[in-house]
């Protein structure tokens, strides 16, 4: 149990959007456990408590109420939903010695943050042209893209391999999210966050719609991040069958 927190807890510092997903492993966490001596689920969440939230601390105290670990992921979003969203021109920055921006600085934090207003209240005041282009960005996002922006896409037989491979997989996972939806609709239960299969098909999911629409050009490279968790072809496992223990 230790060790699944302290592996949880790098998880989650691997990547900002990470802590989104925090929620459903917890949850998982608590329920796979709850049956167990108390002193388990403890040594499951001291390091979650002490590493990821210890970080998170840090950052809240002596970075000016900063949370996620990055400073810099408005500019992703900008590069992704410049196209769609009005999104003012953020202001001069600290330069480095070759006049590139000091993105440590305090200041590029507070551009990061207020692109990403930018980008929510767009979404917020335009659901349907955010919705129509959320889908259109999945769609480039699971491809799979094999070249960085605009550059042409490789080819030869293992690409070829790769993308049928890939996509073979798509539709096993969303054939599985179908299940999950329609048994989630006719009996709603707490069920579906107590097995590992289940807690796997729905924080892939939510990687994979938080990478597509956050980033644009470097998708060849976001979606490896994601290849392990389809090709592990999680099963939605319903009431009753579940085999977590």
């Amino acid at each position: 149990a230790f060790l699944a927190g302290l592996f949880l807890a790098l998880a989650e510092l691997s990547r900002p959007f990470v802590l989104l997903l925090m929620p459903f492993f917890l949850l998982y966490g608590f329920l796979a456990l709850k049956k167990l001596p108390r002193k388990v689920l403890i040594a499951f969440l001291v390091p979650v408590i002490l590493i990821s939230g210890g970080w998170h601390l840090k950052l809240l105290v002596l970075n000016q109420g900063q949370i996620f670990w990055s400073n810099h992921s408005g500019f992703n979003l900008y590069r992704a939903w410049e196209q769609v969203a009005v999104i003012p021109e953020p202001p001069e920055e600290p330069q480095t010695w070759d006049r590139r921006n000091q993105i440590h600085s305090q200041e590029h934090y507070q551009n990061s943050q207020a692109i990403q207003g930018a980008v929510l209240k767009f979404m917020i005041e335009n659901p349907g042209e955010s919705l129509s282009f959320m889908i259109s960005r999945l769609r480039i996002f699971l491809q799979p893209r094999t070249a960085f922006f605009e550059h042409p896409e490789l080819g030869g037989v293992l690409i070829q391999m790769y993308r049928i491979s890939f996509k073979l997989c798509l539709v096993y996972w969303g054939a599985q999210l179908l299940l999950m939806g329609f048994d989630s609709l006719k009996k709603p239960t707490w069920h579906i966050f107590s097995d590992p299969q289940n807690i796997l098909l729905i924080t892939t999911t939510m990687t994979i719609i938080l990478m597509a629409i956050s980033e644009k050009g470097e998708e060849a490279r976001l979606v490896l991040a994601v290849l392990p968790f389809i090709s592990a072809l999680p099963g939605f496992v319903g009431d009753g069958q579940s085999n977590m223990h």
